[in-house]
Protein backbone atom coordinates (compact mmCIF):
# COMPACT_ATOMS: atom_id res chain seq x y z
CA UNK A 1 0.00 0.00 0.00
CA UNK A 2 1.00 3.29 -1.02
CA UNK A 3 1.30 4.48 2.67
CA UNK A 4 2.35 2.30 4.17
CA UNK A 5 5.55 1.76 1.78
CA UNK A 6 6.59 5.38 2.34
CA UNK A 7 6.47 4.90 5.64
CA UNK A 8 9.22 1.73 5.48
CA UNK A 9 11.20 3.75 2.51
CA UNK A 10 11.10 7.00 5.08
CA UNK A 11 11.86 4.60 8.33
CA UNK A 12 14.84 2.29 7.11
CA UNK A 13 16.68 4.88 4.50
CA UNK A 14 18.37 7.09 6.98
CA UNK A 15 19.95 4.31 9.49
CA UNK A 16 23.02 4.26 7.54
CA UNK A 17 23.57 8.12 8.46
CA UNK A 18 22.80 7.17 12.16
CA UNK A 19 25.88 6.92 14.81
CA UNK A 20 26.62 3.24 15.47
CA UNK A 21 26.11 3.92 19.36
CA UNK A 22 22.35 4.36 18.45
CA UNK A 23 20.31 1.01 19.04
CA UNK A 24 19.74 -1.15 16.12
CA UNK A 25 16.20 -1.41 16.50
CA UNK A 26 14.42 2.12 16.81
CA UNK A 27 10.97 2.01 18.24
CA UNK A 28 7.84 2.60 16.17
CA UNK A 29 4.99 4.82 16.96
CA UNK A 30 2.29 4.58 14.27
CA UNK A 31 -0.46 6.72 15.51
CA UNK A 32 -4.04 6.23 13.28
CA UNK A 33 -6.71 8.73 13.42
CA UNK A 34 -10.25 8.13 12.76
CA UNK A 35 -12.23 10.07 9.91
CA UNK A 36 -9.97 13.09 10.02
CA UNK A 37 -10.07 15.16 7.46
CA UNK A 38 -7.43 16.37 4.98
CA UNK A 39 -7.90 20.22 5.47
CA UNK A 40 -9.15 19.58 9.48
CA UNK A 41 -4.99 19.74 10.45
CA UNK A 42 -3.94 23.23 10.21
CA UNK A 43 -0.72 22.80 8.45
CA UNK A 44 -2.45 21.07 5.42
CA UNK A 45 -5.20 23.70 5.01
CA UNK A 46 -4.84 24.93 1.73
CA UNK A 47 -7.88 27.47 0.89
CA UNK A 48 -9.17 29.61 4.29
CA UNK A 49 -7.39 29.30 7.75
CA UNK A 50 -8.57 26.25 9.68
CA UNK A 51 -10.28 26.86 12.63
CA UNK A 52 -9.08 24.07 14.61
CA UNK A 53 -6.03 24.56 16.43
CA UNK A 54 -3.48 21.43 16.07
CA UNK A 55 -0.25 22.85 17.44
CA UNK A 56 1.10 19.35 18.28
CA UNK A 57 0.58 17.66 15.23
CA UNK A 58 1.88 20.79 13.37
CA UNK A 59 5.22 20.84 15.30
CA UNK A 60 5.32 16.99 14.37
CA UNK A 61 5.12 18.23 10.80
CA UNK A 62 7.91 20.96 10.93
CA UNK A 63 10.64 18.24 12.53
CA UNK A 64 9.23 15.51 9.92
CA UNK A 65 8.00 15.35 6.45
CA UNK A 66 4.38 16.01 5.65
CA UNK A 67 3.23 14.29 2.84
CA UNK A 68 0.96 16.58 0.46
CA UNK A 69 -0.01 13.54 -1.87
CA UNK A 70 -0.99 10.88 1.02
CA UNK A 71 -4.16 8.64 0.02
CA UNK A 72 -5.86 5.89 2.57
CA UNK A 73 -6.39 2.27 1.12
CA UNK A 74 -9.97 2.68 1.44
CA UNK A 75 -12.37 5.51 1.75
CA UNK A 76 -13.76 3.68 5.30
CA UNK A 77 -12.50 2.54 8.24
CA UNK A 78 -12.33 -1.17 8.32
CA UNK A 79 -10.49 -1.47 4.72
CA UNK A 80 -7.96 0.70 5.64
CA UNK A 81 -6.92 -0.70 8.93
CA UNK A 82 -7.18 -4.26 7.43
CA UNK A 83 -4.78 -2.85 4.28
CA UNK A 84 -1.86 -0.53 6.17
CA UNK A 85 -1.51 -3.51 9.39
CA UNK A 86 -1.02 -6.36 6.56
CA UNK A 87 0.41 -4.41 3.72
CA UNK A 88 -1.97 -5.77 1.34
CA UNK A 89 -4.80 -4.06 -0.69
CA UNK A 90 -8.25 -4.48 0.76
CA UNK A 91 -9.48 -7.24 -1.63
CA UNK A 92 -6.89 -8.92 -0.80
CA UNK A 93 -6.89 -8.41 3.30
CA UNK A 94 -10.37 -9.82 2.47
CA UNK A 95 -11.94 -6.78 4.21
CA UNK A 96 -13.97 -4.67 1.53
CA UNK A 97 -16.70 -2.72 3.63
CA UNK A 98 -16.59 -2.27 7.91
CA UNK A 99 -19.26 -4.92 8.17
CA UNK A 100 -19.75 -7.99 5.79
CA UNK A 101 -19.63 -11.50 6.48
CA UNK A 102 -23.45 -12.31 6.15
CA UNK A 103 -25.35 -13.67 2.72
CA UNK A 104 -26.01 -11.48 -0.40
CA UNK A 105 -29.08 -9.68 0.36
CA UNK A 106 -29.90 -5.73 -1.11
CA UNK A 107 -29.92 -3.10 1.31
CA UNK A 108 -33.44 -1.60 0.07
CA UNK A 109 -36.14 -4.13 -2.07
CA UNK A 110 -37.00 -1.22 -3.88
CA UNK A 111 -34.25 1.90 -3.66
CA UNK A 112 -31.22 -1.09 -4.91
CA UNK A 113 -31.74 -3.19 -8.03
CA UNK A 114 -28.31 -4.99 -7.65
CA UNK A 115 -27.49 -7.18 -4.84
CA UNK A 116 -23.54 -6.64 -3.22
CA UNK A 117 -21.37 -9.18 -3.33
CA UNK A 118 -20.44 -11.78 -0.34
CA UNK A 119 -17.34 -10.46 1.08
CA UNK A 120 -15.25 -11.48 4.43
CA UNK A 121 -16.36 -9.94 7.50
CA UNK A 122 -13.10 -9.91 8.77
CA UNK A 123 -9.30 -10.25 7.89
CA UNK A 124 -7.65 -13.76 7.65
CA UNK A 125 -6.37 -14.36 11.36
CA UNK A 126 -3.38 -16.21 10.12
CA UNK A 127 -2.31 -12.53 8.27
CA UNK A 128 1.19 -11.41 8.27
CA UNK A 129 0.92 -8.36 9.89
CA UNK A 130 3.42 -5.47 10.79
CA UNK A 131 2.98 -6.54 14.23
CA UNK A 132 3.71 -10.21 14.01
CA UNK A 133 6.85 -9.21 11.74
CA UNK A 134 8.18 -6.77 14.45
CA UNK A 135 7.48 -9.04 17.35
CA UNK A 136 9.52 -12.02 15.55
CA UNK A 137 12.16 -9.40 15.76
CA UNK A 138 12.34 -8.72 18.63
CA UNK A 139 9.90 -5.63 19.60
CA UNK A 140 7.27 -5.91 22.24
CA UNK A 141 4.06 -4.87 20.37
CA UNK A 142 0.82 -2.59 21.84
CA UNK A 143 -1.97 -1.59 20.55
CA UNK A 144 -4.49 1.01 22.31
CA UNK A 145 -7.99 2.15 21.39
CA UNK A 146 -9.93 0.74 18.22
CA UNK A 147 -9.30 -2.30 16.53
CA UNK A 148 -12.09 -3.30 14.16
CA UNK A 149 -10.36 -5.69 11.59
CA UNK A 150 -13.40 -7.99 11.56
CA UNK A 151 -17.28 -7.37 11.55
CA UNK A 152 -17.27 -5.29 14.57
CA UNK A 153 -15.16 -4.35 17.52
CA UNK A 154 -15.16 -7.06 19.73
CA UNK A 155 -15.37 -9.87 16.63
CA UNK A 156 -12.39 -12.24 16.14
CA UNK A 157 -9.49 -12.11 15.68
CA UNK A 158 -8.52 -9.36 18.10
CA UNK A 159 -4.94 -7.78 18.47
CA UNK A 160 -3.99 -10.46 20.64
CA UNK A 161 -4.51 -13.32 17.42
CA UNK A 162 -2.84 -10.82 14.93
CA UNK A 163 0.21 -10.38 16.78
CA UNK A 164 -0.03 -7.56 19.57
CA UNK A 165 1.88 -8.50 23.09
CA UNK A 166 -0.53 -6.35 24.85
CA UNK A 167 -3.42 -4.25 23.91
CA UNK A 168 -6.41 -2.22 25.72
CA UNK A 169 -9.71 -1.45 23.44
CA UNK A 170 -11.15 1.36 26.35
CA UNK A 171 -13.44 4.42 24.05
CA UNK A 172 -12.46 6.66 27.12
CA UNK A 173 -13.75 10.34 27.00
CA UNK A 174 -15.33 9.06 23.25
CA UNK A 175 -18.26 6.83 25.00
CA UNK A 176 -21.36 7.90 24.42
CA UNK A 177 -22.83 11.57 27.01
CA UNK A 178 -25.45 10.40 29.09
CA UNK A 179 -28.76 12.75 28.25
CA UNK A 180 -27.22 14.70 25.43
CA UNK A 181 -24.14 16.58 24.17
CA UNK A 182 -25.27 19.64 25.94
CA UNK A 183 -25.60 18.22 29.75
CA UNK A 184 -23.09 16.76 31.87
CA UNK A 185 -20.21 17.52 30.87
CA UNK A 186 -17.01 16.98 32.72
CA UNK A 187 -15.43 18.46 35.65
CA UNK A 188 -12.93 19.45 38.14
CA UNK A 189 -14.06 17.01 40.62
CA UNK A 190 -11.83 14.11 41.88
CA UNK A 191 -14.90 11.68 41.63
CA UNK A 192 -15.73 12.63 37.74
CA UNK A 193 -14.42 9.32 35.36
CA UNK A 194 -13.26 11.95 32.91
CA UNK A 195 -12.38 14.89 35.29
CA UNK A 196 -10.91 17.72 33.64
CA UNK A 197 -7.10 17.87 33.76
CA UNK A 198 -5.26 21.53 34.16
CA UNK A 199 -5.62 22.36 30.62
CA UNK A 200 -9.40 21.78 30.59
CA UNK A 201 -9.14 18.46 28.93
CA UNK A 202 -11.21 15.53 30.14
CA UNK A 203 -9.62 12.41 31.11
CA UNK A 204 -9.31 10.35 28.29
CA UNK A 205 -8.49 6.45 29.12
CA UNK A 206 -7.54 5.20 25.62
CA UNK A 207 -4.93 8.03 25.50
CA UNK A 208 -3.61 6.80 29.39
CA UNK A 209 -3.52 3.72 27.88
CA UNK A 210 -1.05 4.33 25.15
CA UNK A 211 1.23 6.21 27.56
CA UNK A 212 0.64 3.10 29.82
CA UNK A 213 2.10 0.91 27.23
CA UNK A 214 5.25 3.64 26.43
CA UNK A 215 5.33 3.51 30.03
CA UNK A 216 5.80 -0.08 30.73
CA UNK A 217 7.68 -1.24 27.95
CA UNK A 218 10.22 1.40 27.09
CA UNK A 219 13.61 -0.54 27.59
CA UNK A 220 12.76 -2.67 25.04
CA UNK A 221 12.14 -1.98 21.70
CA UNK A 222 8.45 -1.22 21.01
CA UNK A 223 5.89 -0.22 18.62
CA UNK A 224 2.85 0.76 19.41
CA UNK A 225 -0.17 1.11 17.10
CA UNK A 226 -2.69 3.77 18.78
CA UNK A 227 -5.91 3.95 16.87
CA UNK A 228 -8.02 6.93 18.46
CA UNK A 229 -11.56 7.01 18.29
CA UNK A 230 -11.69 10.83 17.69
CA UNK A 231 -12.56 11.97 15.04
CA UNK A 232 -15.56 9.67 14.46
CA UNK A 233 -18.76 10.42 15.77
CA UNK A 234 -20.21 10.80 18.40
CA UNK A 235 -19.62 14.30 17.58
CA UNK A 236 -19.97 15.53 21.42
CA UNK A 237 -16.80 17.02 23.62
CA UNK A 238 -17.00 16.60 27.70
CA UNK A 239 -14.91 19.82 27.47
CA UNK A 240 -18.18 22.93 27.87
CA UNK A 241 -15.12 25.29 27.65
CA UNK A 242 -13.54 23.90 24.63
CA UNK A 243 -16.99 24.23 23.34
CA UNK A 244 -17.43 27.75 24.18
CA UNK A 245 -13.81 28.74 22.71
CA UNK A 246 -15.06 27.43 19.33
CA UNK A 247 -18.63 28.92 19.73
CA UNK A 248 -16.88 32.51 19.73
CA UNK A 249 -13.72 31.49 17.43
CA UNK A 250 -16.29 30.89 14.63
CA UNK A 251 -18.94 33.39 15.96
CA UNK A 252 -21.79 30.72 16.08
CA UNK A 253 -24.22 31.39 18.59
CA UNK A 254 -24.22 28.53 21.74
CA UNK A 255 -26.02 25.61 20.19
CA UNK A 256 -29.11 24.79 22.39
CA UNK A 257 -30.71 21.70 20.05
CA UNK A 258 -28.48 18.91 20.75
CA UNK A 259 -29.86 16.83 18.27
CA UNK A 260 -29.11 18.75 15.15
CA UNK A 261 -25.90 21.45 13.25
CA UNK A 262 -26.69 22.57 9.60
CA UNK A 263 -24.13 25.40 9.54
CA UNK A 264 -22.46 24.44 6.57
CA UNK A 265 -18.75 24.23 6.53
CA UNK A 266 -16.19 24.26 8.88
CA UNK A 267 -18.52 25.43 11.31
CA UNK A 268 -19.34 22.71 13.94
CA UNK A 269 -17.89 24.08 17.37
CA UNK A 270 -18.37 20.36 18.46
CA UNK A 271 -16.00 19.04 15.71
CA UNK A 272 -13.42 21.71 16.10
CA UNK A 273 -13.51 20.64 20.01
CA UNK A 274 -12.69 17.01 19.50
CA UNK A 275 -9.76 18.19 16.60
CA UNK A 276 -8.17 20.30 19.36
CA UNK A 277 -8.74 17.51 22.41
CA UNK A 278 -7.28 14.97 19.96
CA UNK A 279 -4.28 16.88 19.03
CA UNK A 280 -3.87 17.79 22.92
CA UNK A 281 -3.97 13.57 23.03
CA UNK A 282 -1.55 13.19 20.78
CA UNK A 283 0.94 16.04 22.34
CA UNK A 284 0.96 14.07 25.66
CA UNK A 285 2.35 10.88 23.89
CA UNK A 286 4.66 12.97 22.11
CA UNK A 287 5.73 15.11 25.12
CA UNK A 288 6.61 11.43 26.84
CA UNK A 289 8.69 10.75 24.13
CA UNK A 290 10.96 13.30 24.04
CA UNK A 291 10.87 14.28 27.71
CA UNK A 292 11.66 10.55 28.91
CA UNK A 293 15.15 9.21 29.09
CA UNK A 294 15.86 6.07 27.02
CA UNK A 295 16.90 3.46 29.39
CA UNK A 296 18.78 1.62 25.78
CA UNK A 297 20.55 4.58 24.76
CA UNK A 298 21.85 6.30 27.91
CA UNK A 299 22.02 10.66 28.04
CA UNK A 300 19.29 10.51 25.11
CA UNK A 301 15.42 10.63 25.06
CA UNK A 302 13.19 8.35 23.60
CA UNK A 303 12.54 10.47 20.63
CA UNK A 304 15.64 10.38 19.42
CA UNK A 305 15.08 6.85 17.99
CA UNK A 306 11.51 6.39 17.61
CA UNK A 307 9.91 6.70 14.16
CA UNK A 308 6.38 8.56 14.48
CA UNK A 309 3.77 7.99 11.50
CA UNK A 310 0.50 10.20 11.91
CA UNK A 311 -2.53 9.23 9.60
CA UNK A 312 -5.80 9.04 9.35
CA UNK A 313 -7.75 5.68 8.23
CA UNK A 314 -9.96 7.72 5.80
CA UNK A 315 -10.79 11.13 4.69
CA UNK A 316 -13.32 13.62 6.80
CA UNK A 317 -16.62 12.96 7.40
CA UNK A 318 -18.44 15.79 6.16
CA UNK A 319 -21.91 14.64 7.87
CA UNK A 320 -25.06 12.79 7.69
CA UNK A 321 -28.71 13.46 8.75
CA UNK A 322 -29.39 17.30 10.43
CA UNK A 323 -25.29 17.38 11.32
CA UNK A 324 -22.83 19.27 9.04
CA UNK A 325 -19.51 17.93 10.61
CA UNK A 326 -16.61 19.44 8.63
CA UNK A 327 -15.89 20.33 4.74
CA UNK A 328 -13.03 19.09 2.86
CA UNK A 329 -13.16 21.60 0.15
CA UNK A 330 -11.48 21.92 -2.32
CA UNK A 331 -11.50 18.04 -2.43
CA UNK A 332 -14.54 16.56 -3.44
CA UNK A 333 -16.76 14.61 -1.48
CA UNK A 334 -16.06 12.82 2.05
CA UNK A 335 -15.97 9.84 3.69
CA UNK A 336 -17.11 6.90 2.12
CA UNK A 337 -16.57 8.41 -1.44
CA UNK A 338 -13.66 7.12 -3.85
CA UNK A 339 -13.55 10.83 -4.59
CA UNK A 340 -9.91 12.98 -3.12
CA UNK A 341 -12.21 14.22 0.18
CA UNK A 342 -12.70 10.96 1.11
CA UNK A 343 -9.52 9.01 0.26
CA UNK A 344 -6.82 12.04 0.53
CA UNK A 345 -5.26 11.64 3.96
CA UNK A 346 -2.65 14.23 6.63
CA UNK A 347 0.56 11.75 6.49
CA UNK A 348 3.22 12.70 8.71
CA UNK A 349 6.65 10.55 9.05
CA UNK A 350 9.21 12.09 11.98
CA UNK A 351 12.09 10.24 13.24
CA UNK A 352 15.86 9.71 13.55
CA UNK A 353 17.78 10.30 10.21
CA UNK A 354 14.29 11.83 8.48
CA UNK A 355 15.70 15.83 8.46
CA UNK A 356 19.12 14.53 7.64
CA UNK A 357 17.54 12.57 4.46
CA UNK A 358 15.40 15.92 4.05
CA UNK A 359 18.70 18.84 3.53
CA UNK A 360 20.05 15.74 1.50
CA UNK A 361 17.46 15.45 -1.13
CA UNK A 362 17.70 19.30 -1.03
Amino acid sequence: MKILSSALLIIFLPIATIAKERPSKPNVVLILTDDLGWQDVKCYDIDEPSPMETPNIDRLAERGVKFWQAYSPAPTCAPSRCAIMSGNHPARAQKTHVVGGAPPTPNHKLAWSMIAPWYSGRMPANEMTIARVLRENGYVTGHSGKWHMAIDHKAFPQPEDQGFDWTRSSRGARSGMSTNRLTNFATYQSKDPFKLDQNGFPFHQTNEDALTFLRQNNATPFFLYYATWLVHTPIHTRAQDLLKKYCEKLKVEQPTNPKEWTLEGQRNPYYCAMVEELDYYIGTVLHYLSETDDPRWPGHKLEENTYIIFTSDNGGMEGHAKEVITDNYPLDKGKISAMEGGTRVPLIIAGPGIQLLLVYNH
